[in-house]
């Protein structure tokens, strides 16, 4: 007989997913006013969860990036003496001196967590986008012809191939973006594909324009879309050997990596780079054998 009021509750489904829900009861009552029966009123507030976990996260990263950025910076400086004097230390041996290969360990050794400290400093930097017009097939041909030329020992045995879809009708699909940027989130995605695939194989760059229906369909829970947007799926395919089922939830974390001597960077720039235009990007592991990384950017309906 006691009536609800927007209650919680956890409703878990056949296939096994959890749908939260907010839950309102209320007496039903009939012509003298007594007791009837009861109606139920349920809300689905799974996106809001979800909603709010991803903000959660998102300060999170936030926090983490302006201690990052701090402890960075208080690192580069000693870290420019060592290498200095470690020069300096270097010029002063014969050149058949057995001590000048532990010199240039150490000068090695400066310059990686140099370059790990200057990823660190890109990571935290609030870019500006500066955004064109971009004809995408166009884009993605110059941007892997020019990773071609300057990572020609990393992908000696990959087979790059970019490809369109018929999806929609052929035209050509025009984005507004901000090329230097996106070029950086097309090059780390390559980068990580070489890598997982240790430069041999095959990736595939496929790309097209989404109609709203299916957009909404695929993504509303991904990327939050205006009344009159749509989607620009991009998506890169790799024949390694797919993703750690363990490694999915911190994929785009900075720091977080599942290979031997690297930085955990280039995945979290290419999420941030892929927010920053408002997009997202998801990534999954194809039957078979190897990875799919969708990069989802929301445009307008032509």
């Amino acid at each position: 007989g006691n009536e609800m009021r927007s209650v919680e509750k956890k409703v878990e489904l056949k296939d096994n997913s959890i749908v939260h829900m907010s839950v309102s009861t209320a007496l039903l009552r009939n012509d003298i006013g007594q007791p009837s029966g009861a109606v139920e009123v349920f809300h689905d507030l799974t996106k809001v969860k979800k909603m709010e976990t991803e903000i959660a996260r998102l300060n999170t990263l936030a926090a983490m990036g302006e201690m990052a950025a701090t402890i960075a910076h208080q690192v580069r400086n000693p870290l420019a003496g060592i290498g200095g004097f470690a020069a300096l230390l270097r010029r002063d041996f014969e050149p058949d001196d057995p001590r000048k290969k532990t010199v240039d360990k150490i000068i090695r050794g400066v310059e990686n967590l140099n370059n790990t400290v200057t990823s660190l400093l890109n990571y935290t930097r609030s870019d500006e986008i500066m955004r064109e017009e971009v004809e995408l097939g166009r884009f993605l041909a110059s941007t892997v012809e020019q990773f071609k030329h300057e990572h020609a020992d990393m992908i000696s045995h990959l087979s790059i191939s970019i490809e369109k879809s018929k999806l929609p009708p052929d035209n050509k699909v025009v984005l507004s973006l901000d090329a230097q940027l996106c070029s950086q989130l097309v090059n780390n995605l390559i980068t990580n594909a070489a890598e997982a695939c240790s430069g041999t194989g095959s990736m595939k760059i496929k790309y097209r324009k989404l109609p709203r229906q299916t957009a909404c369909q695929r993504y509303a829970d991904t990327i939050l879309l205006g009344t009159n947007d749509t989607v620009i799926e991009l998506t890169f395919e790799d024949s390694g050997p797919g993703i750690r089922e363990d490694a999915f939830e911190s994929l785009f974390a900075p720091f977080f990596t599942t290979k031997q001597g690297g930085n955990g960077l280039g995945l979290a720039v290419g999420w941030k780079i892929a927010k920053a235009h408002g997009g997202n990007i998801v990534a999954e592991n194809i039957d078979g054998g190897g990875a799919r990384f969708k990069v989802l950017f929301p445009t307008r309906i032509d």
